[in-house]
Parts: C-alpha cells; structure tokens; sequence
C-alpha cells in the first residue's frame, strides 16, 4: 500500500515539475488524470499537500480563491499580473537582509519567506496601450 502512495506521488510531484505555469488544483488534477485515471481526488489532494509539507512544492496564495503550486523551492518571490494571471518568479536576495533585520527587531525565527507583488505584466501594458 506504502508503496503505491510513493508512486502516485511521485506522478502527482512529476505532473507538478512538468507544467511551467505554477498550476491550479484544478490544473494539476486533469493533468494527473491524463497520466492515470486510477488516481482518485482525495489521493491528488492529500499528496499535493504532502508534497508541500515536505518542502517539495511550494504554495502560492495568489488571492483567496486562487491558490497555486510551485516545484521551485529555491527562495524566491513573484510577480503576478493582475490581468492575465501570469506569474514570473523573482529571483532578488534582498529579502535576506529585511528577514535577518525583522527576527533580530522582533525576536522571531522566520521559518521561510514569501512575496507576491502584483501588478500588469508587460503584454497587458502593451495591449492597454493599443486601445
């Protein structure tokens, strides 16, 4: 039993891996699905969440009824277009100095960092221009 939980897993972290565009749920389970129907909701959902546990994938709370998921767990940020939805990760150490400065002032062990700036990607400015 143990061991088709590892194999569905690792589909379910490989469905992950392979799509380029930090997918959906919804994303995830089609594509899983399409690699192997015997894999039932409950299961895609409860690995996906193991798999973020694990550090493996990492969550991304793009708005409250918009959350995706992320195979690169190297530390980075992201910028999200508010128009078309496109997220580009950010790859900026400053965020160490603000974390180093924040668990000093504070007396706070940060565990991990995550920041979503939002705004219109440059295809959106281009097509707003245009009009």
């Amino acid at each position: 039993m143990n061991e088709r939980n590892t194999k569905q897993r690792e589909i379910i972290l490989q469905t992950i891996t392979c799509s380029n565009d930090h997918p959906t749920m919804n994303e995830i389970m089609e594509k899983v699905k399409e690699k192997d129907e015997g894999i039932g909701q409950a299961t895609i959902y409860r690995n996906v969440n193991k798999l973020v546990a694990s550090g493996k994938v990492r969550k991304l709370p793009i708005s409250l009824d918009n959350v995706r998921y992320d195979d690169n767990s190297t530390p980075h940020d992201h910028l999200v277009c508010v128009r078309c939805g496109q997220i580009i990760d950010l790859y900026d150490n400053n965020y160490v100095n603000d974390k180093e400065r924040l668990e000093k002032e504070y007396s706070f062990k940060i565990s991990g960092v995550s920041t979503i700036y939002e705004g219109v990607c440059a295809n959106c400015q281009s097509n707003i221009e245009k009009r």
